[in-house]
């Protein structure tokens, strides 16, 4: 494995960490079911090697601020 692929990979188990800890503190303040499954379920599709991990970073940030603060961020 070359150095760009160890990048790669180590940038999308980060990614893959910060979708699951935004997740379980949703779950933790109990919002939304839908939004918890939906972080699941971009974080699940971090595992796909099609799916590029800043596009379902940025997804799962748009939904974690929203349902944190209520929709006004």
């Amino acid at each position: 494995m070359g150095e760009g692929e160890k990048g790669k990979k180590l940038w999308s188990r980060i990614v893959e960490n910060k979708i699951e800890n935004q997740r379980a503190l949703l779950e933790y303040l109990e919002k939304s079911d839908v939004s918890i499954e939906r972080l699941k379920t971009y974080k699940e599709n971090l595992k796909k090697d099609d799916v590029s991990a800043e596009h379902q970073e940025a997804i799962a940030s748009r939904i974690y601020f929203q349902e944190l603060y209520s929709n006004s961020f």
